[in-house]
């Protein structure tokens, strides 16, 4: 019910987009030696429809042009949407983010938070780890400001970002 980014991106850079997408799908088939051979009808069926879910998921991401490249041949923006994507393939209930927004343009940033903004409408959870201010009061519902470990306050974004000691320790 949980899957994780990494703020030091997990791809395997030398399979495509569309390979660690598939790779990211919970229950295969596949997986079973067994089913390779005694159940290969079965097995192949799934396969397609694992990459019909993955090429769905890969045009929610905007990055469906790429399914065949190398994922270490994308950019670094893209690269971070495979890895949002990988983990959204895994059907999470809750979906910890780590740094999603650092080192990205403008263009990528909007289009991340375009695709974790509609999450919580899907039924599934956001957590989100981000020094982006601007970012996390777009995106979040509930900020929990912590400093050197330490919570400082939570509440609203409004509130949060208002606090004496939030603008002292960050802002």
């Amino acid at each position: 019910g949980i899957a994780r980014t990494f703020q030091d991106l997990r791809l395997i850079r030398q399979i495509t987009v569309l390979e660690n997408v598939m790779l990211a799908f919970q229950g295969q088939r596949g997986e079973a030696l067994g089913n390779l051979f005694w159940r290969r009808k079965k097995w192949l069926k799934q396969e397609r429809s694992l990459e019909e879910k993955a090429m769905g998921l890969l045009e929610y991401a905007g990055i469906a042009g790429k399914a065949s490249d190398l994922a270490g041949e994308m950019s670094y923006g893209q690269q971070k949407l495979l890895s949002i994507t990988c983990c959204l393939a895994a059907e999470p209930e809750l979906l910890l983010l780590d740094e999603p927004f650092a080192g990205l343009n403008p263009a990528m940033i909007d289009k991340i938070l375009e695709m974790i903004g509609g999450l919580p409408g899907n039924g599934q959870a956001v957590l989100l780890i981000e020094h982006n201010m601007d970012v996390v009061m777009q995106v979040c519902r509930r900020v929990i400001f912590m400093d050197a470990g330490k919570k400082v306050t939570e509440g609203s974004p409004r509130d949060v970002r208002g606090d004496a000691r939030v603008i002292e320790a960050y802002l």
